[in-house]
């Protein structure tokens, strides 16, 4: 009878200490997706102004010269290449044409310190390591047809989330305009 209340009582204190330790655990990742998902937010809103401040300078968010993009969303290598004029990466070539550098020498962004910019090269990305989607009104009429839905914008970003998934803006994408 002793040794069974003695495996009854060790078998209570294991279970006592495991689920806190269970709770903390999970406690803890839930609360590091909600601090990047604030990141993700300040993030967004540092684009924006970056953009806009781009487009002040050059008068387009589009490389001079270049035509814009015949579709709403960026494709990689526009994005690359947009991101690459905002954070002014890469050497100065004396003027000429340099993909990596905008014709100002301006940083119209700073990187945040969880991309691989930072280090000198790499994809501008969230936290969770996925490019940010962007939208853009290319056709200058004021609204960006997202899947259907008609947005009122001149720009919209978001963050594929924690899933890491795109999900065109629903589920748990971060979004500018929500």
């Amino acid at each position: 009878m002793k040794a069974i209340a003695r495996n009854i009582i060790i078998s209570l204190l294991i279970i006592i200490i495991t689920i806190p330790i269970l709770g903390l655990y999970y406690g803890q990742r839930q609360r590091s997706d909600r601090v990047r998902c604030v990141l993700v937010r300040q993030n967004i809103d540092l684009l924006f102004s970056g953009l806009k401040c781009y487009k002040i300078a050059y008068g387009s968010i589009f490389k001079e010269g270049k035509q814009p993009p015949k579709e709403e969303r960026l494709t990689d290598a526009d994005y690359d290449q947009l991101m690459e004029h905002l954070i002014c990466t890469g050497e100065t070539n004396g003027g000429s044409d340099n993909i990596s550098q905008n014709s100002k020498n301006a940083t119209f962004i700073e990187p945040p310190p969880w991309t691989p910019f930072q280090n000198g090269g790499g994809v501008y990305s969230d936290p969770w390591g996925n490019r940010y989607a962007i939208y853009l009104d290319v056709n200058n009429d004021g609204v960006i047809d997202l899947n259907g839905e008609k947005i009122k914008a001149a720009c919209l970003i978001y963050s594929f989330g924690p899933n890491g998934k795109d999900n065109n803006g629903t589920m748990d994408d971060i979004c500018s305009w929500r």
